[in-house]
């Protein structure tokens, strides 16, 4: 994947929209929550992992860092390109779909459906 396909994919998302934030950075949000966020150079994105073990998990295999300025709560910094764009995309819906998740019952009702992709 490239930049523009994490741009392109990102906002794919039902109810995406994405913000230019801290400077240039490309901020990814469902009902003004963050999911996922590329700088504007489009050479990593970070994102939000089911869980802290995972985000260990990815560390430790080297796929992924730690997220900078972001350090708690399962969200890590993945070079774009170092990954099969088959599990960035999959990533990428895994953080949407906990962020979502997390919204309160009323906000996900006013959401469009979303249905994630079968494999």
């Amino acid at each position: 994947m490239t930049g523009d396909d994490v741009n392109a994919f990102c906002l794919s998302l039902p109810g995406t929209k994405r913000v230019i934030q801290w400077g240039e950075s490309n901020v990814y949000k469902i009902a003004e929550k963050m999911f996922a966020v590329m700088g504007s150079e489009g050479i990593a994105v970070t994102l939000k992992c089911p869980d802290d073990d995972t985000a260990r998990m990815l560390i430790d295999a080297g796929a992924a860092e730690r997220a900078p300025y972001l350090a708690r709560g399962g969200w890590v910094r993945i070079n774009i390109g170092t990954m099969p764009d088959k599990e960035l995309r999959a990533r990428l819906e895994i953080s949407y779909s906990k962020i979502r998740s997390s919204l309160t019952k009323s906000i996900q009702a006013d959401l469009p459906v979303y249905e994630p992709e079968k494999e």
